[in-house]
């Protein structure tokens, strides 16, 4: 299926579409194969960033901000709804095509992250992490036996 395809699809169509590759039939052929090259576990490792939808630009109806939740996800989230924000850049067509072409990729990785703005965060809290980490160094090499030992 190409774009083109995706593109004559109707809202239910897609839903569909989407719903099926999330939840395919078991059989002896998928569910005996290791995760790691099994279709359902690279589907569910799709990590789809924000997508121009009629949901988020038409219908989505975001509530007044309370100061009370700044800094939260929930603030996050209703920023990312209002439109004075700009249009995300995320093309749901594109996303879609994009999980279903690495279903048959060799190797498949193992994640894939969808969206310049996902991509962006998700490298600024891998990072966060990296570092809290490195910050442990000297407590992690405490629990080893001394050289020699």
């Amino acid at each position: 299926m190409n774009r083109s395809d995706l593109e004559q699809l109707s809202k239910d169509e897609l839903i569909e579409l989407a719903l099926q590759l999330q939840r395919p039939e078991k059989t002896s052929h998928n569910s005996s194969k290791p995760p790691s090259s099994d279709r359902k576990e690279r589907r569910e490792n799709a990590k789809p960033g924000g997508a121009r939808t009629k949901f988020r630009y038409d219908s989505a109806q975001v509530a007044k901000l309370t100061p009370a939740y700044d800094k939260t996800p929930a603030h996050g989230f209703l920023r990312m709804l209002d439109p004075k924000n700009g249009p995300a850049p995320g093309d749901l067509a594109r996303m879609a095509a994009r999980i279903i072409e690495s279903v048959d990729g060799e190797p498949a990785p193992l994640r894939i992250v969808l969206g310049s703005q996902t991509l962006e965060s998700t490298l600024a809290t891998l990072r966060k992490r990296i570092a809290s980490f490195e910050a442990q160094t000297k407590l992690a090499a405490s629990t080893d036996f001394p050289p020699g030992e």
